[in-house]
């Protein structure tokens, strides 16, 4: 495995957590959770560090 594709192994990993920590925060934050104001911020992070790491793959893959 070349060094470009363990990078952009890691950035699908990397891709993947921030979905399961989106989701997990989502569901709190719609869950009536104690935490639910500080979980919807929290949610749209994640999911906007899932697109950017999404725009970066699509890059990678397009070279």
């Amino acid at each position: 495995m070349t060094d470009v594709e363990r990078l952009l192994s890691g950035i699908r990993e990397g891709r993947s957590w921030a979905q399961s920590e989106a989701d997990r925060h989502h569901l709190a934050a719609t869950a009536g959770a104690k935490t639910a104001a500080a979980d919807a911020p929290l949610a749209l992070a994640y999911i906007a560090i899932g697109q950017v790491l999404d725009k970066i793959i699509e890059s990678a893959q397009g070279d």
